[in-house]
């Protein structure tokens, strides 16, 4: 498959996952996620072992979350106190940065990370008619515009 696409599927299924509020969307984004990995034969162990580099993070995200919130309380202590939608909400917290780093970690398994690189450079190429570009000694100009900036 070509780098820009997998990009842009990648790019396209972090989004959805920030927008998953609900246990249907994470259910089509679970469905999706084995899919995908099923598709690219991408060894479970290799994910894993993917996980198993941030899940400090995620445990620091989880802990954080599960005591921030409203709703019904189920324990406290001091100032301290859990409840019902902050439980809910630190377990889809916890589910969207698995997910995520899976369905990246898929994409940077089965492809080159030059390839990624050049995908990346084309996909944003019309910038380049945007951006003013420096040129080697740091100065940024716009040849076709006639501006410069120091």
């Amino acid at each position: 498959m070509d780098p820009r696409t997998k990009l842009a599927i990648t790019f396209l299924y972090a989004i959805s996952l920030f927008l998953c509020k609900d246990w249907i969307m994470i259910l089509a984004a679970t469905a999706f996620l084995c899919i995908y990995v099923a598709v690219s034969r991408v060894p479970i162990t290799y994910i894993c072992r993917g996980l198993k580099v941030i899940w400090m993070f995620i445990l620091f995200t989880a802990i954080f979350s599960v005591f921030n919130g409203d709703g019904r309380v189920l324990w406290s202590w001091h100032r301290l106190r859990i409840t019902d939608n902050s439980v809910m909400t630190t377990v889809l917290v916890v589910i969207r940065l698995v997910y995520l780093i899976i369905g990246s970690s898929v994409m940077t398994y089965t492809t080159r990370p030059m390839n990624l690189a050049n995908g990346l450079e084309s996909s944003l190429g019309f910038l380049k008619k945007i951006i003013c570009i420096g040129d080697k000694k740091g100065h940024r100009s716009c040849p076709g515009h006639g501006c410069q900036m120091f």
